[in-house]
């Protein structure tokens, strides 16, 4: 049986853990709080954009030859970004989004396949499986920024223009409320007329529209700084996502402790209650032994 005093000490350790999940609670939530901000402030200016390179598409007639907006005739090599978590007690937010993006790797069984992987889990789950990532970027995901998503833009259109990738894909978890989170894929190169068409044009020209120098030199300074703002979108989108499945988890292990406690109370009561009983009862039996003794 059990004796009171290690059912006491179970139950201080279980409430020093619910000290630190309550606490991870908190930070989680008040991180979700702020990415959330970051993500509209994103979007708004995202919209501005695509509007823009929707206006030169299509007051261009198709006529810009581009692979970054064409691609090319063979697009054998794909390049896959994931982006995953630094750390871990966010749920099954990892698990979620690596399966996933097995899946969809799993598509494209002619085509080469390279792996950039932003998150330490992430790249060590790759690497347990026996793949190597051609890009790893650590620390960037728990806190996003422009700086970063235009280091990676960098990399990826001198990739893509090397010819080291055809295609780019980015797999990263669409944060939709605090209560769910859904792992998606999105093409970032090459671009189409079809990605734009939920964009609606700020201004309707009747005349002629004159780019300068070109239109393919605008559209090549515009495409890079699409990208940008796509990657930031797909960091933050993941951030908040992780803040929101941690903050989450914290609160099931919370309330899961708080349970533990209640449960653990009652039995050290019924424990002490059984163990004051048997003292009454062994001290009972002592007297009335003594007693018969004395007669």
């Amino acid at each position: 049986m059990t004796t009171p005093g290690a059912i006491k000490n179970h139950i201080k350790a279980i409430r020093q853990t619910r000290q630190i999940t309550g606490a991870m609670y908190l930070l989680s939530a008040s991180r979700m709080r702020q990415t959330i901000k970051r993500i509209e402030y994103n979007l708004e200016y995202m919209k501005r954009l695509r509007a823009t390179i929707k206006d030169i598409i299509i007051h261009t007639d198709g006529q810009i030859r581009h692979p970054y907006l064409n691609g090319r005739k063979h697009d054998n090599t794909c390049l896959f970004i994931v982006i995953s978590s630094d750390k871990g007690l966010c749920g099954g937010y990892n698990t979620q989004l690596l399966h996933f993006a097995e899946e969809q790797m799993a598509k494209f069984p002619d085509k080469k396949k390279r792996l950039a992987v932003i998150g330490i889990v992430g790249e060590e789950h790759f690497r347990a499986k026996g793949i190597e990532p051609d890009y790893c970027w650590r620390g960037v995901i728990q806190n996003p920024s422009m700086y970063s998503a235009r280091t990676m833009t960098d990399i990826l259109c001198e990739e893509f223009a090397n010819r080291g990738t055809d295609e780019v894909f980015v797999i990263f978890t669409h944060y939709k409320n605090a209560m769910q989170q859904e792992p998606v894929m999105i093409k970032l190169l090459p671009i189409s007329e079809a990605d734009f068409r939920d964009v609606s044009v700020e201004y309707e020209y009747r005349t002629e529209i004159l780019f300068e120098p070109s239109p393919e030199v605008v559209f090549q300074k515009l495409v890079p700084q699409f990208m940008v703002g796509t990657l930031f979108n797909a960091l933050i989108q993941s951030s908040t996502s992780e803040h929101a499945s941690r903050m989450n988890a914290m609160q099931t292990a919370t309330a899961n402790a708080d349970e533990m406690i209640a449960r653990l109370e009652i039995e050290y009561n019924q424990t002490r209650q059984l163990q004051i009983t048997n003292e009454i009862s062994e001290i009972a039996a002592a007297t009335e032994s003594i007693k018969e003794k004395a007669i």
